[in-house]
């Protein structure tokens, strides 16, 4: 009968434009058509089928809903399909700004939270972190890859009005809830449909953790944290060679059949290929060498893209240059910088690294993460974690937070790791910028240039990112305190404090390090900085140790540049005494002050570099390629 009521050809656009969506969702065909005659003639009845009963101390703590019609509702119904309004729709980074900047948007979220601000004691940003803090219990994500407005880097985060927001959970649902994106009107809210009949007065529940099987029960307890309190007893088991898969992962490409000799270039100029715009422009005044458009003229191959056919570069072009080796995403991707080091180091019998954070990732670590988290909060050590997408640059999707339902929440918007946060960094401080000392990283530019024998160099020259403001263990979704990146991409408009922004050469660096840590001579920080690039290379490119992990393979006719970001930090009395690995004696004036690698990039940016140093690439090409030594790339290893 439903379906009579609507003109055809406007549902199958709607279909046309929302099936994939519906279908990927889960809604039966069969409530499509009551779904989009609801949503063309805007009509809103789930009033009419349901009621919120209040709380009772004695009864019912919590809030329920219930049927209220008197025959209830049954799944074959074409018409019981219900939507439900969103409050609010935000991403985490910008989250309490929404709730400073809205008064009335912070009443509706409290009353459907059931927070008390009746007390004028309460400061209003206090207030603010504590609907923030509560929000994870009624929070829902979505990614919509197709979508216009929803972009994919970042996740959207949206609570529903008091209606949905307070379904209770069950393990046996009768229900289900959806979000929907509504093309028409660019809208998003919600999809409430059956999944087993209701009776009147019986209570909609939904599972919180739809798609974790039941079998999985320990997974599923410490997923419904955010609503229901769990202690872990004991150490979770890891799960069976994870660490291994994540490592053999991805596609390394073709291996050459045999090792060839390194290419000896004796093209005059050297011919160049690349879809780098840094490249070109640094090659311009370049007589040694000229860019090329056709890749098979090429003596150099310098790409941004990854490359895959070594073996087919070795048969039919064996005098190339490609500037990529086989495995190095090992180092290059978050996931598998963590796994790498974890198994390699286990292998080898040696402790974690000071140098690199302790890290989790979230897709398949989750449980040994919160017993983690729940070991240091019991020593009150618990501290902040950041979480980082595996695959993203910039700072984007990362979260800071100590709130564990937050961090498990994290889990829903992609893969990710979590690693222990930076919360007693090196600062650097400025004559004009008042308050204190400001958070900074380091851009090295490293080259591995042989993987047998191993030949790693570093060049003089690195990259300073300050942050805008001064540092403070507050405000964690600031970009301007927390984060540097925003100084490093401000060409992109969007990112950090313009007033505030200010770039740092590396000399000026030096000087202003030597004059603020005259204890701490730059020259000793730097050995400790090559010590741990050292030790990374080692670990990455353990060639034929028969360990069953992966390496970063040889080739001669591979040369690479990463771009590699360090954080300098001040150990705790722990780390010094114990494991520190940048520990020397005091008495020679040596640094107590912990390097860490934050991450390693593949194709990094060279912008700032190319503009600040003659010849960058031209320099680049005579030291790895035409063994042209200079010394401004320094070997370490």
């Amino acid at each position: 009968a439903i379906i009579e009521d609507c003109d055809l050809s406007d549902f199958n656009d709607f279909i046309a434009i929302h099936g994939a969506q519906l279908r990927k969702s889960g809604v039966p065909a069969h409530l499509h058509p009551a779904l989009y005659k609801k949503l063309s003639l805007s009509i809103n009845d789930s009033g009419n089928y349901f009621a919120m009963i209040e709380p009772t101390e004695e009864a019912e703590p919590e809030w329920d809903v219930t049927v209220i019609v008197e025959e209830g509702l049954k799944v074959s119904d074409a018409d019981n399909i219900f939507m439900i309004d969103h409050v609010w729709t935000y991403r985490a980074n910008t989250a309490r700004q929404n709730l400073r900047e809205y008064p009335k948007l912070r009443e509706t979220l409290a009353d459907i939270m059931d927070l008390d601000n009746s007390n004028e004691s309460v400061d209003e940003e206090e207030f603010i972190e504590r609907i923030y803090r509560e929000s994870w219990r009624f929070s829902q994500t979505f990614m919509f890859g197709n979508m216009s407005i929803i972009d994919q880097e970042m996740p959207y985060w949206y609570v529903m009005e008091a209606f949905g927001s307070r379904i209770r959970h069950s393990d046996a649902p009768n229900c289900r809830v959806v979000p929907f994106f509504y093309v028409p009107k660019q809208s998003l809210f919600s999809l409430l449909f059956l999944v087993d009949d209701i009776d009147e007065g019986d209570s909609l529940t939904r599972d919180y953790l739809y798609g974790i099987p039941l079998g999985m029960e320990l997974l599923r307890k410490v997923r419904s944290i955010p609503w229901f309190p769990f202690q872990l007893s004991k150490r979770p088991d890891p799960i069976h060679n994870i660490v291994e898969e994540v490592l053999i992962a991805g596609n390394f490409g073709t291996a050459p059949d045999e090792l060839i000799d390194r290419p000896k270039i004796t093209n005059k100029p050297v011919r160049v290929y690349t879809d780098y715009e840094s490249v070109c422009e640094s090659l311009n005044d370049d007589k040694d060498f000229v860019v090329v458009s056709d890749e098979l003229e090429a003596d150099i191959l310098w790409l941004k893209v990854h490359y895959h056919s070594f073996r087919e570069l070795a048969v039919d072009h064996p005098n190339q240059i490609i500037n990529q080796f086989r495995e190095e995403a090992l180092i290059t991707t978050k996931h598998k910088l963590a796994a790498l080091i974890q198994k390699r180091c286990e292998i080898l019998g040696r402790p974690h690294p000071k140098w690199f954070l302790l890290t989790f990732n979230l897709n398949y670590q989750l449980l040994e993460f919160v017993w983690e988290f729940q070991q240091l909060s019991e020593m009150d050590e618990r501290g902040h974690w950041i979480v980082k997408p595996w695959n993203l640059a910039r700072s984007l999707g990362m979260i800071i937070s100590d709130n564990l339902s937050e961090l498990i929440r994290q889990v829903e918007t992609g893969p990710a790791v979590v690693q222990k946060y930076v919360d007693r960094p090196v600062l650097i401080s400025f004559p004009d910028l008042q308050g204190g000392g400001v958070k900074f990283d380091l851009r090295f530019y490293l080259f591995l240039k042989s993987v047998q024998p191993l030949q790693v160099y570093i060049h003089e020259q690195f990259g300073v990112r300050c942050a805008n403001r001064p540092f403070v263990m507050k405000h964690l979704d600031s970009m301007d305190i927390h984060f540097t990146a925003a100084n490093w991409y401000r060409a992109d408009g969007n990112h950090g404090d313009s007033e505030h922004w200010r770039e740092v050469k590396c000399d000026q660096f030096q000087i202003l390090w030597n004059e603020q840590y005259p204890d701490h001579r730059w020259s000793s920080v730097q050995q400790s900085i090559d010590s741990i690039f050292r030790e990374l290379f080692e670990l990455a490119c353990c060639h034929g140790n028969n360990d069953g992990i992966p390496s970063i393979k040889p080739n001669p006719q591979s040369v690479a540049q990463y771009g590699c970001d360090v954080m300098l930090t001040w150990p705790t009395s722990a780390q010094v005494t114990e494991h520190s690995a940048v520990k020397v004696d005091n008495e020679i004036g040596e640094s107590l002050i912990q390097p860490v690698l934050l991450e390693v990039n593949f194709s990094p940016e060279t912008t700032r570099a190319v503009n600040d140093i003659p010849h960058y690439y031209g320099d680049i090409f005579r030291h790895l390629v035409l063994e042209k030594p200079l010394t401004c790339f320094r070997r370490i290893c």
